[in-house]
């Protein structure tokens, strides 16, 4: 949920907010007039933490204000085993607040044990897409696996040379109709330079040659824990 709107504010609750250990260690709040990477006041960028100095805890007052994200895709990205509510061709998926959330979902029957992909750019205005993610991010989502057969997924975030800056295996097993009963967090702290991708890859889990399944992806925004 978003801090108050006055009060105090305790650096364990700014880190449970962005997604960290309450306990996580800041060597730095600012690292300087202007917010280095890492610092603390540099995460909250995204979620409308004044980037200005003189810095002030106060500043984190109803953090994250409400933050453009979506995702972004053509037919050449996309595996056509994904659809997201909304778009059929992923323009204007829009995840930049509780009430405006994206939601996933997949329906496989695989004879092949590679992987399959989708992935879509991560931008800050969905229409047209401009505006690209680059620093640091927080994604906030719940999942669910109502069948499985040997299916493995993994939720990643990729940079614009392809190397994985975020991974999380959710399903590597049979078993069916499990979940997530609070929010995922996938995020990175220290990340800047090139635009970022969110995306999925489904393959066999033991190996095998087939594997099917369905996984759903919900309530995925990155503004809060809503």
């Amino acid at each position: 949920m978003p801090l108050p709107s006055s009060g105090q504010i305790s650096v364990s609750d700014i880190n449970t907010e962005l997604g960290r250990a309450s306990n996580t260690a800041n060597s730095n709040f600012a690292g300087g007039t202007t917010p280095q990477s890492g610092s603390l006041f540099k995460l909250g960028e995204a979620g409308g933490v004044n980037q200005t100095a003189p810095h002030k805890m106060s500043e984190w007052y109803n953090y994250p204000a409400e933050a453009d994200f979506g995702l972004y895709g053509n037919t050449s990205l996309i595996n056509a085993d994904w659809r997201g509510t909304g778009s059929t061709n992923w323009n204007g998926l829009n995840g930049k607040s509780c009430s405006n959330d994206i939601n996933l979902y997949g329906s496989f029957n695989e004879t092949s044990s590679t992987y399959k992909f989708a992935y879509f750019q991560m931008v800050t205005d969905v229409n047209p897409p401009a505006n690209k993610y680059t620093n640091a991010f927080t994604i906030y989502y719940k999942w669910s696996c109502s069948s499985n057969t040997n299916m493995r997924v993994d939720v990643y975030v990729l940079d614009n040379n392809t190397n994985t800056v975020g991974l999380q295996t959710l399903v590597n097993n049979n078993t069916a109709s499990s979940s997530s009963a609070s929010y995922n967090v996938l995020a990175y702290s220290s990340y800047s330079g090139g635009h970022l991708y969110f995306g999925f890859r489904t393959r066999s889990a033991n190996g095998t040659s087939s594997y099917s399944g369905t996984f759903n992806i919900t309530d995925m925004n990155v503004v809060q824990q809503c």
